[in-house]
């Protein structure tokens, strides 16, 4: 949620509403990482707290801060993995990564998590890829079209509206209509 709030403070500007929900999001993350944090002797709260919050003052600053308009290309494509890597990392990474510590327990906490790590980005690139670039510019178009094209026919029922109303009190006959290009069907 702290990251919608964030965007949206990129794409129509920061006001009270989005640093209040930024807020909450932020203070609710705070109260589950507990729960996290519990799950993982050895981990502490304060750490992992300070890191959420450093990522998070990263992404203030990338989104609606002064680092907005940083056009570096590995940027931005570093931006373009992070939601395939979000839709592949809990369903794929983890149970790779715990597959890993289970069945090699000599490999290590951290070379089963830089395996993990390399899988779903490995995964999120050819997704970006394959998928989101294709099928991205595919859904765009069609969603942008069918947004659209409801536009003239709403616009020509209230014409249609307007002609009943007006045509009801004799204001305008249909040869007034004519030359305007609707007629009193309610079709333009």
């Amino acid at each position: 949620m702290a990251g919608i709030a964030v965007y949206l403070m990129y794409r129509y500007g920061p006001n009270l509403v989005l640093w209040l929900l930024l807020g909450f999001a932020w203070c609710y993350a705070l109260t589950v990482l507990n729960d996290r944090v519990v799950a993982h002797p050895g981990t502490s709260w304060v750490v992992s707290a300070a890191v959420l919050t450093g990522c998070l003052g990263l992404l203030l600053l990338a989104g609606p801060g002064p680092l907005r308009r940083l056009r570096w290309r590995p940027l931005v494509y570093a931006g373009a993995l992070t939601y395939p890597f979000y839709l592949v990392h809990q369903s794929l990474g983890v149970p790779v990564t715990r597959g890993i510590l289970e069945n090699v327990p000599g490999i290590g906490l951290l070379a089963s998590i830089a395996v993990g790590l390399t899988l779903c980005m490995l995964l999120a690139a050819a997704l970006e890829r394959f998928v989101d670039r294709k099928l991205g510019r595919v859904f765009r178009h069609r969603l942008t079209a069918a947004l659209h094209a409801d536009e003239p026919r709403r616009e020509s029922r209230e014409l249609s509206v307007t002609v009943r109303e007006s045509g009801a009190s004799g204001e305008r006959s249909r040869a007034d209509l004519v030359g305007t290009g609707v007629s009193g069907s309610g079709r333009p």
